[in-house]
């Protein structure tokens, strides 16, 4: 049952509300403080699942939940529409342009090269290994 509700959540609120009706109804045993031999016998009776079925919504808790939501979702001045065919893209340069030159002069740093050289060799090197592992298997036809 735990397993369908952790699927089936639609945000944390519904995990955690899954967690706790979880181990509302199970018997937490912990290690060696018990006979493995004695047998736990089941519950007299399953408990309702009508509660899960239920909407979340206790005390108006959804309604605050959507207005939070909404906010979290508002896009900032980046990705409003302008209204205009490359608006967005036009604005972004703008807001970028000041930061040119300190982006070019931070990418010529011998760190920089130094670390971006060493991402091509760390990544040509399985590819030179693999052609010629396969030129070897195909005896030079490749």
């Amino acid at each position: 049952i735990f397993h369908d509700v952790a699927y089936k959540a639609k945000d944390r609120t519904d995990l955690l509300s899954g967690i706790d009706e979880f181990l509302d109804q199970v018997t937490v045993l912990p290690p060696g403080e018990w006979d493995p031999s004695i047998r736990i016998e089941p519950p007299k009776s399953v408990p309702s699942q009508e509660k899960r079925k239920l909407p979340s919504a206790q005390n108006g808790s959804a309604h605050n939940c959507d207005i939070i939501k909404e906010s979290e979702h508002q896009a900032g001045p980046e990705l409003q529409r302008t209204g205009r065919v490359f608006g967005g893209l036009v604005n972004d340069v703008r807001r970028k342009i000041p930061f040119l030159w300190s982006d070019v002069r931070d990418a010529v740093s011998l760190q920089c090269v130094a670390s971006v050289l060493f991402l091509y060799c760390a990544c040509m090197s399985p590819v030179i290994a693999f052609g010629g592992l396969l030129g070897e298997a195909t005896k030079g036809n490749i």
